[in-house]
């Protein structure tokens, strides 16, 4: 069985690929693993491929990063060479089994990966060892707004519900509805059936009051309006709720929305 090779190369001889998995790292994790490294040595050197007259960093950025917080300038390191396609490999192999590897940063390395390599779906879960589904969804999350990917890194909105919203076309009635995901805490369950309402068109639409200036800042506008399905008024989107109301019983529930604006009607006084 072949061993791979450990050699020492200059840290200003090694460069990031553009293509990298983790974007975000946490700058507090990086100082305890450079005081790890500085008590106890690296134990697993980094990866790299040579690249003209340098190096290309191919698995390890955190403890690369790590050292050179240490003040460490030689690199142990297994050199192999490597394509594009192999490299991307070795990362995706690397990175995407750890369970700390940010959803957002793994679809975006996804989808240049598979833009490098021109992989269709199919190819790429190969490659990665998962199934097509798994691909399929990280792509969509690559194309989603960044609004929606910052709400799902934070963790405001969860990937199902993020799926399900991005079949909503038109992009301000998406970003509102996105707002109710998250005001509203939905479920999944819930926001399946709100794209239930949007293929049927029933999902409303967000009202703008009339002396709205058009092309005016965000700021300026009022906030977004919904009418009640019960009074007919008008209220603000965010102290509205979706609720499931079953087929059978909207007569029943339109029998008592005419009775409720009814009673709040004033009486017609008749003049003797």
């Amino acid at each position: 069985m072949k061993t791979d090779t450990v050699k020492e190369i200059m840290r200003d001889l090694i460069d990031l690929p553009e293509k990298q998995m983790r974007r975000d790292i946490d700058r507090d994790d990086l100082h305890a693993l450079a005081d790890n490294i500085k008590a106890n040595g690296l134990i697993n050197p980094i990866t790299v491929r040579p690249v003209g007259n340098r190096f290309q960093l191919v698995a390890g950025q955190r403890r690369l990063l790590a050292m050179g917080i240490a003040g460490i300038i030689r690199i142990p390191c297994v050199v192999r060479d490597l394509t594009d396609d192999d490299a991307i490999n070795v990362m995706a192999a690397e990175n995407i089994e750890r369970a700390d590897v940010d959803l957002i940063d793994e679809s975006n390395f996804i989808k240049l990966a598979m833009e490098a390599s021109s992989a269709d779906v199919s190819g790429m879960a190969k490659r990665m060892n998962r199934s097509e589904k798994y691909v399929a969804n990280r792509l969509a999350v690559a194309e989603m707004p960044d609004y929606m990917q910052t709400f799902l890194k934070s963790g405001e909105l969860k990937l199902g519900s993020a799926l399900l919203l991005m079949q909503i076309e038109d992009e301000a009635k998406r970003r509102l509805w996105v707002g109710m995901a998250i005001e509203q805490n939905a479920t999944e369950r819930q926001v399946d059936y709100w794209i239930y309402q949007h293929k049927l068109g029933t999902l409303p639409d967000a009202i703008r009051s009339e002396d709205d200036v058009p092309g005016a800042p965000a700021s300026e506008y009022k906030q977004d309006m919904f009418v009640c399905a019960v009074d007919g008024k008008e209220y603000p989107a965010g102290d509205c709720t979706a609720v499931f109301v079953y087929k059978g019983n909207i007569s029943t529930l339109e029998t008592i929305r005419r009775e409720i604006v009814a009673q709040s009607e004033p009486p017609v006084l008749s003049h003797i």
